[in-house]
Parts: C-alpha cells; structure tokens; sequence
C-alpha cells in the first residue's frame, strides 16, 4: 500500500486572507474616507487595529477593534499604544453592523480562538563535569569542592 503524500498548506499572509478583506469593506461601509484621528481625506487609508494584532492577536478579526485611519496617523500609533479614535457613534454603528451580518459574528469567534505565540525557550548548556563527577565551576571555592569529594 503505498503512502499518500500530503499536500502542504500554503501559509497565506493575514491581510490577504479572505475574512480581512470582508472586514475592511465592512468598515468601509460604516466610515467614509476621512481619518478620525487627523480628519484628512487625502491620501491612502489603512484600517488600523486598536489593540495592536502583535499584542491581542485574538482580536485582529474583531470588527469592534478596527478603525480608519490616514497612513501617518496609523505608523505614528504602531503598535506602541491602543488609542481609540472613534466616538461612542462610531462604536454604535460598528454594534448595528455586527448584529445585522451574521458573517462577522463567525468571523469574530475565528479569530478569539488563536492565542498569543508563547516565546522559544533558550536551550540551557548541559552542566561540564570532571573526571571525578564535581561540576567544573570557577566560581566554587576549594571548601565547598573538598566537601564534595568527602560525600562521596
């Protein structure tokens, strides 16, 4: 019986997936082209995430976390800090939104079920011995050496 080769899943990059995409229009829909913080409507828009998706990558597909911004006003911000631009208005619509597509609930709960990448490990250097079995530290004094020697 022969094996069956698995295909390899191609990672596809977080702003070209397919659920960021439907929540940038649905932003879109809800704002128009105008910064909130800085009010400009020139210039290219990025739809920012309040809480950085670096820090709380469980709300990066959470409609409630997005915002319009101009792009100085989102590198300015980075992910250094979660100022919230948007009126009480503004989080309104975002709630009406939510409630009337039932696609952004789901999109929402995707999204709550990542958890943050726990940092590696360091591998830790496997302790020296001497030929007698007594770590080879320089620091020890020759007491605490001796002392070793005796117990065993």
């Amino acid at each position: 019986m022969a094996k069956k080769k698995r295909k390899k899943k191609t990672k596809i990059p977080f702003y070209e997936t397919e659920n960021w995409k439907y929540l940038r229009v649905a932003i879109w829909k809800i704002f128009p082209r105008k910064c909130l913080k800085c009010s400009t409507i020139d210039g290219f828009f990025h739809v920012d995430h309040v809480y950085p998706k670096s820090k709380f990558p469980s709300l990066s597909l959470e409609i409630g976390n997005l915002q319009p911004l101009c792009e100085q006003c989102n590198m300015e911000k980075s992910n250094l800090n979660s100022k919230d631009y948007r009126t009480d208005d503004d989080i309104l619509s975002i709630e009406d939104m939510r409630e009337s597509d039932p696609r952004l609930v789901k999109i929402a709960k995707i999204s709550r079920k990542w958890k943050k990448r726990k940092p590696r490990k360091k591998k830790s250097k496997k302790p020296k011995y001497s030929k007698n079995g007594i770590f080879d530290k320089p620091f020890q004094p020759k007491t605490i050496l001796r002392k070793q020697l005796l117990r065993s």
